[in-house]
């Protein structure tokens, strides 16, 4: 894991950071308790593989820091014996975060005591992004093997009891090209009418601004690469992929 407490210098460093165990790392959202100094960060890592905890059942892994990894982070469990792959995470705040995994189970937390999340299922799909916009609100994108995906959508979202969630309708009526489309990484834009993207295995960005109800396509103008991971602060995005993909886009 690298991290850097001074990311946007022209030059800035980075520190690798080791955990306990060696585990497939695949997504980390951060929370900052202090916009002056990055050592206070919370940062929660989800994997996309499981974990043997202590030799006695396999577990998925989440770390979690309060002092942006300046020293080892601890380690909590997506439900015992729980092992789907966690795909994404996103924190409203230091303690209100979910995560999307494999199979569509999601994860809510984190916990007020112990080391275990909690954890409902969504969908039998399994969800490939996750985007919460405040404390109580949250979008999970979904995918199943033949390429169904949609959306769904919760105001009711909350770290310690299931939320419920509303799907946004068929892929095949609110996504472009009949939702031929991987769904990866995602990210909603709070104060701006419901305003999501969404990356994938197209060669578009997917937008919508009416909470999901209708999408268009936005050309990310990569000539080749996955786009797999996206995020936006007010009107820039930045989205990540395979073989050095990089898109950014400004949007209003």
């Amino acid at each position: 894991i690298m991290w850097s407490s001074n990311a946007n210098a022209a030059s800035p460093t980075w520190t690798t950071v080791t955990p306990n165990h060696h585990a497939p790392w695949s997504a980390i959202d951060c929370v900052a308790a202090s916009p002056q100094s990055q050592t206070t960060d919370t940062c929660y890592v989800v994997a996309s593989g499981p974990y043997n905890n202590n030799g006695t059942h396999i577990e998925s892994a989440i770390l979690v820091t309060t002092d942006g990894f300046s020293t080892s982070p601890t380690e909590d469990f997506a439900g015992t014996s729980v092992n789907s792959p966690l795909q994404a995470i996103s924190c409203a705040s230091t303690t209100v975060c979910a995560i999307a995994g494999g199979g569509g189970d999601l994860f809510y937390g984190p916990p007020s005591s112990g080391s275990h999340w909690s954890y409902s299922n969504l969908t039998q799909f399994d969800l490939g992004g996750v985007s919460c916009t405040s404390t109580t609100a949250c979008y999970a994108s979904v995918i199943d093997n033949s390429g169904v995906n949609d959306v769904y959508l919760t105001t009711n979202f909350s770290a310690s009891s299931a939320a419920t969630w509303t799907g946004k309708g068929t892929s095949s009526s609110k996504l472009p090209n009949g939702g031929a489309y991987y769904l990866g990484g995602m990210s909603c834009v709070a104060g701006m009418s419901d305003t999501c993207f969404i990356v994938g295995n197209g060669s578009d960005i997917m937008t919508s601004s009416n909470s999901g109800s209708t999408w268009s396509n936005q050309s990310d103008g990569l000539s080749s690469g996955l786009l797999v991971g996206i995020s936006c602060v007010s009107s820039i995005c930045q989205a990540v992929g395979d073989s050095g993909a990089f898109a950014a886009i400004t949007h209003n």
